[in-house]
C-alpha cells in the first residue's frame, strides 16, 4: 500500500503466478464495484473489474 499514491497494489502467493500484479485506488477497494490495473509482467496488462460479493452466510457449508 503507497499512501503517499493511495495506492495498493498485490500479487499472488500461488507459487504458478508470482508475475501477476494487481493494483487499484484506496478508495476503490471501499467501493461494491470498481477496477483495477493486472500487470502480467512487464509488458502487458488488462484493466479488470472487481465486485464485492454478498457474505455466504446464508449457505450450507460443504
Amino acid at each position: 500500500m503507497d499512501l503517499c499514491m493511495a495506492g495498493a497494489a498485490w500479487s499472488l502467493v500461488d507459487g504458478k503466478n508470482s508475475h501477476v500484479v494487481m493494483e487499484t485506488g484506496i478508495f476503490n477497494l471501499t467501493e461494491d464495484k470498481a477496477t483495477a490495473l493486472v500487470h502480467f509482467g512487464v509488458n502487458e496488462h488488462q484493466t479488470w473489474v472487481m465486485v464485492r460479493l454478498d457474505d455466504p452466510k446464508d449457505e450450507p457449508t460443504r
